[in-house]
């Protein structure tokens, strides 16, 4: 998902101006995600649909072109890298 291309800022326009659905909490900026392929990296930006990632592994920043399928297929891609609290059952005897 890296290339040695340039960036096209007007595409990254084109996508913050973009109506999509809320985000989770967890892909939020500065929260740090995790993907089987390419580690555990830091979201630096979600602009529209674009999910921008800095993983460890990688030189350059990784971009998701939508974060709703990223999100969808997070088993393969992404999802979250802290630790779920575990729910509380309450049975009554």
């Amino acid at each position: 998902m890296t290339n040695d291309k340039p960036t096209d800022y007007a595409a990254l326009i084109r996508a913050a101006n973009q109506t999509v659905g809320e985000p989770p909490e967890w892909l939020t900026t500065g929260k740090h995600v995790y993907s089987p392929e390419y580690g555990v990296g830091e979201v630096m930006a979600l602009l529209g649909k674009r999910l921008i990632v800095k993983f460890v592994e990688e030189v350059n920043p990784t971009q998701f072109g939508d974060w709703e399928e990223a999100n969808a297929d997070y088993h393969a891609k992404i999802k979250s890298q802290e630790k779920e609290q575990p729910q509380e059952e309450t049975a009554e005897y």
